[in-house]
């Protein structure tokens, strides 16, 4: 992918037609990716993954912590 250069002066969708990025990107091309979309990616795949992992545990609400909630699934009295 090509880099904006160091003296581009876009502004938004105003774009600097000596960068080579902005002559891209006026011609169409894909803006890129934040960093948020890696960070979601991987917080759903987080999640999955530990749900599948308490669907394969059987709660008894049994195993609980000094708090009264279950180490399994999280769930207990709330004393507050």
């Amino acid at each position: 992918m090509t880099k904006h250069n160091d003296n581009c002066k876009r502004v938004f969708k105003k774009y600097d037609l000596t960068c080579p990025r902005c002559i891209e990107l006026s011609q169409g091309e894909a803006p890129r990716q934040g960093w948020q979309a890696s960070y979601f990616e991987a917080k759903k795949r987080n999640a999955e993954i530990w749900a599948i992992h308490l669907a394969s545990q059987h709660c008894n609400h049994n195993n609980q912590n000094a708090g009264g909630y279950c180490n399994t699934c999280g769930k207990g009295v709330d004393f507050s």
